[in-house]
């Protein structure tokens, strides 16, 4: 399941993709829209307390829910594409469909 959230231009956007069920691999997420987004990656504590911090695809250890954020700087559409192992899209990407308005919205995928 991923969640993503959305809030004003210059906001932070939040999701989680989670990969706990999914089998060997690496979650691999592209933001494309009016603004150039710097994506961040963590992976979420695993039952140990144990974390990756990185990229996609960080080391062992985790719970297998990486959480992505970004800060979109301008009003308008974007998409978040987000696939697994490889080329395998999750369902409903490509691409999610985020609105940056300037509105308080949320969207569960």
């Amino acid at each position: 399941m991923c969640s993503v959230e959305w809030f004003d231009a210059g906001d932070k956007c939040e999701f989680v993709v989670d990969t706990s069920t999914a089998g060997c691999g690496a979650p691999a997420v592209t933001v494309d829209g009016r603004s150039k987004v710097h994506l961040d990656c963590q992976q979420l504590p695993g039952p140990t307390g144990t974390t990756g911090t990185s990229g996609p695809g960080a080391g062992s250890g985790g719970s297998g829910c990486y959480e992505f954020s970004y800060r979109p700087s301008a009003v308008g559409q974007y998409n978040v594409s987000v696939r697994y192992a490889g080329d395998h899209h999750v369902t409903g990407s490509p691409p999610f469909h985020v609105s940056v308005t300037g509105l308080v919205s949320s969207l569960l995928l």
